[in-house]
């Protein structure tokens, strides 16, 4: 497994270029090497220079997707996600449960309230 920023990386705030990231994907993927693709950070870029996550350039399930609005809205605000494989999701979401019995509800409501206003096309599961 290999865990990286590739956008916005802290702490040097380098980006991965788009031939990196697909070179990254072809290695991961002739290995069977997964990749945690950790992303804060890309809803506070300065520029207009838009360059495809990881996750979106992956075909075959390598990469899990995970991001948090606690750098970009509020650094109390405890709200992450994950996206990858199900089956990957779903053992995840068992040990959340057995290791923390929750979280708190009232900020994950105020989130998916506020996505649901942007597109209520978007489910998000609390």
């Amino acid at each position: 497994m290999i865990f990286l920023n590739p956008t916005h990386q802290n702490p040097t705030g380098s980006t991965l270029s788009i031939e990196k990231r697909n070179r990254i994907i072809d290695i991961c993927s002739k290995y069977g090497i997964v990749i945690v693709e950790d992303d804060p950070y890309s809803l506070i870029g300065y520029d207009d220079n838009y360059i495809p996550s990881l996750k979106s350039l992956d075909s075959q399930g390598l990469v899990l997707y995970i991001s948090s609005l606690s750098k970009i809205l509020s650094s109390g605000l405890r709200i992450g996600w994950i996206s990858g494989p199900q089956p990957v999701i779903q053992r995840i979401a068992d040990l959340k449960q057995q290791l923390d019995f929750g979280h708190l509800t009232y900020p994950n409501y105020t989130l998916r309230n506020y996505y649901y206003h942007l597109d209520s096309n978007i489910t998000l599961h609390i």
